[in-house]
């Protein structure tokens, strides 16, 4: 069964002091970094969303590709048009080398 995604959010504590942020927590967190801030005078989480690197829409799966010391977070329809490229570079590649012997 697969589990539901735990979204993962930057949570601002604003204080006296200065303001605190902490990123990559989760909701559930929350009532720990109040309990270390009593005297917080505003709170702001915001969603950490992922977009795809190509086109640039909002992800709800990912893809990872790597390209040399490069990584690309891809759509669905995005890794498929880059797995379809990197089959043809492989097969261009190999009658290239039998073209040469």
């Amino acid at each position: 069964m697969k589990q539901p995604y735990r979204w993962d959010y930057t949570i601002r504590v604003k204080t006296k002091e200065g303001t605190f942020e902490y990123e990559k927590e989760t909701l559930d967190n929350l009532d720990l970094l109040l309990k270390q801030h009593k005297d917080y005078e505003e709170l702001r989480a915001t969603k950490n969303t992922l977009h795809c690197d190509k086109c640039k829409i909002q992800l709800s799966e990912v893809f990872i590709q790597r390209n040399g010391n490069r990584t690309y977070r891809l759509c669905k329809n995005c890794n498929n048009y880059y797995m379809k490229l990197t089959g043809n570079v492989k097969r261009l590649s190999r009658s290239n080398s039998k073209n040469l012997k």
